[in-house]
Order: structure tokens, then sequence, then C-alpha cells
């Protein structure tokens, strides 16, 4: 990388913040990623992108949700819950996991070097719905995820460790525009 940009990093009681700005081939941008926990059991990322730049940015934009739930291995236990019909195709045939009327579950627990992938996986609501729950059944423990974006579409990956949603939201930001969005975490128990 011939110019990483600027970085900043900041951090406070109860919450961190890092920004970076760039200015390449005629795109530029200045990006925060503020990390709050406002309450025990509560995570919250706030996002603000601004086009600095001449041209627009259209771009998808996802987070990475890799949660372990008290070490518990991803397999029967493992319930994923959308507040849609999910549909969409997997890489390869799995004996161990299928699409239910609300999410994702599976059939037996997965073994070490077993993974699972989709890439696009959609409803006929996902837009208006950017939330999800990932819940183990055995030890009772959640994370509920929820934004005020929009989710186009989300990939789905998981192994043996660990059960991961991404969902991606698609940002069409003009020169001078900025685009703001925040996910809340919610850890609990069923």
């Amino acid at each position: 990388m011939l110019d990483e940009g600027e970085r900043d990093f900041k951090a406070a009681p109860g919450q961190t913040e890092f920004r970076h700005r760039m200015a390449a081939g005629g795109y530029s941008y200045d990006y925060m990623k503020r990390i709050i926990i406002p309450r025990e059991g509560t995570l919250v990322l706030e996002h603000i992108l601004k086009n600095t730049g001449k041209g627009i940015m259209d771009m998808y934009v996802y987070n990475h949700n890799f949660f372990v739930l008290d070490g518990a291995s991803t397999g029967k236990a493992t319930v994923i819950t959308l507040p849609f019909k999910p549909q969409g195709h997997w890489r390869d045939e799995y004996d161990s996991v299928a699409l239910t009327d609300n999410g994702i579950r599976f059939s037996r627990d997965l073994r070490p070097g077993e993974t699972i992938f989709m890439g696009d996986l959609k409803g006929s609501e996902q837009r208006k719905n950017y939330s999800f729950r990932l819940a183990n059944t055995a030890n009772g423990l959640t994370v509920d995820a929820r934004s005020d974006a929009a989710m186009e579409y989300a990939v789905f990956w998981c192994n043996h460790e660990v059960a991961c949603l991404e969902p991606y939201t698609h940002l069409l930001i003009e020169p001078g525009r900025q685009a703001e969005w925040k996910i809340e975490y919610h850890f609990g128990t069923m």
C-alpha cells in the first residue's frame, strides 16, 4: 500500500473511536467507527462515512459477527433466528444445516475442519429488518443484533467453533455527503 492515509484512535470510559482519512485517485473519505458500551450486556457500533472526494461512492459495507457463546460448539444447540423467511443457495450440499421459516437450524454438531457457507441469504422483508438472533439452547446464551441500516443480503459462514451472519448494507454517497448507521448488540439469556 503506497498511502495508508491518516489513522486516529481515541479511548474514553465506555467507548473507543477509530478514524481513517484517505485520499487516492479522486476517491477520498473520512470514516469514523465508534464502539460504545452504554450499559452491561450492550455493545453499539456507530459508523459515519463521509465522501470527501469527487466521485460517487457506490459500495457495500458489512460487519463480521464472530460470536462464541461461552465456548459452545456450532451444532444442534445453535439457532439463528431472522424476522423474515430466508432464501439462498448453499455453497455445497450439507447434511448438517437447513433454512427454516424464520432462520437457520443445525441437525447435528459440526466436526473440526467442517465449514458451511451461503453467500446470498435474503428474504422478502430483509431490507426493512436488519436484525437477527444467535442463540445456544444448551447454555441459554443469546446475541440480538439490530441496525438502522437496510440489509441488502447476508453472508452466512460457520465452522465447529463459530456461526457468523454478516448482513451487507448498500451505500451510495454523493461527494460532500455522508452515510451514518448504527448496529446494536444485546447479550443475554433465553
